[in-house]
């Protein structure tokens, strides 16, 4: 699948995946009454929605149910995710699953 870089030029989150390496979406069913139901960002109340997100990631325990859904817009949903990765960086470093520095041949 090729990718679609963000006005920064890292890849969409929508290309690679969540930050613990596993992507998870909503049963086709339930992000359908998802996006009816937010038809408008959940987050900046001004785009449609075009994304069902989990509003506790499936990686921090997060469930499949309606319940735990909301409609973003793409940049919402890519501020979001990218908050995400920060967190979940942060965690596994001071678990010590992570150096301290990262490595200087990555670009973001």
């Amino acid at each position: 699948m090729p990718t679609t870089p963000q006005s920064d030029g890292r890849p969409s989150s929508r290309d690679t995946g969540s930050w613990s390496g596993r992507t998870r979406s909503f049963p086709g069913p339930v992000r359908r009454r998802i996006l009816e139901r937010d038809p408008i960002c959940a987050a900046c109340h001004q785009r449609p929605s075009t994304i069902a997100d989990h509003i506790v990631p499936v990686a921090e325990g997060g469930g499949d149910d309606e319940s735990n859904g909301q409609g973003l817009c793409d940049p919402c949903h890519d501020v979001k995710t990218r908050s995400e990765i920060d967190r979940g960086r942060a965690r596994r470093q001071a678990r010590g699953q992570l150096p301290a520095e990262r490595h200087p041949g990555l670009i973001w």
